[in-house]
């Protein structure tokens, strides 16, 4: 009679990690003699692979773990190769970060460095340099909406001989005020010179 639903559950068992490697060992020392064996080699060697670099279970081991990783590649060249071409490439940054000196070593010798002490200034100065341009490139921007505001010519407008009103001013005023505003606008132009023109006055 088959048990009732509410009676199945799952029993959570604890990783045997001896006997893992003792099965993975065996399946990646297996001779290949057919195709549909590639796959299961290939996953054997990547298993052994990342315990004997992380140690789980034995003593971690680059070399080795960069055997099984390449014994996996050479065990089924066809199959999906990206987790194991990741895994050679965390390896490698393994090794790298072991032979590095301490994080100590390397601040010591930083600062006790002259090149260090003028790259630091050489930064500083450049950024009061960039600072310094940028404050004086906001400068002459602000001079046109002030001008705008009072109703008085841009310098840029002065010095081209710029007489039109601004827009917010002619809708207020009358013909004739706008008339004696234009007329006032062509005094203030510079009276042009024979230097200026070319011709002898």
């Amino acid at each position: 009679m088959l048990a009732k639903a509410e009676e199945l559950h799952y029993v959570r068992q604890e990783a045997d990690v001896t006997l893992s490697f003792a099965h993975y060992k065996r399946g990646a020392e297996m001779r290949i003699t057919s195709e549909w064996m590639q796959p299961f080699v290939a996953r054997a060697s990547f298993n052994l692979g990342m315990m004997h670099q992380f140690g789980i279970g034995v003593d971690a081991s680059a070399p080795l773990a960069r055997r099984y990783y390449n014994r996996c590649l050479e065990a089924d060249p066809t199959g999906v190769q990206a987790p194991v071409t990741l895994m050679l490439a965390v390896l490698a940054a393994q090794a790298l970060m072991s032979r590095m000196p301490a994080t100590q070593v390397i601040v010591d010798s930083l600062l006790n460095d002259l090149r260090t002490h003028m790259v630091a200034v050489n930064l500083v100065a450049l950024g009061v340099f960039l600072g310094i341009r940028a404050y004086f490139a906001r400068t002459p921007a602000a001079a046109g909406p002030v001008a705008a505001e009072t109703g008085e010519p841009s310098s840029s407008q002065a010095e081209a001989g710029d007489t039109t009103i601004p827009t917010e001013m002619t809708s207020t005023l009358t013909e004739s005020e706008s008339e004696s505003a234009v007329e006032t606008l062509r005094r203030r132009e510079p009276l042009q010179t024979s230097e200026d023109t070319g011709v002898e006055l």
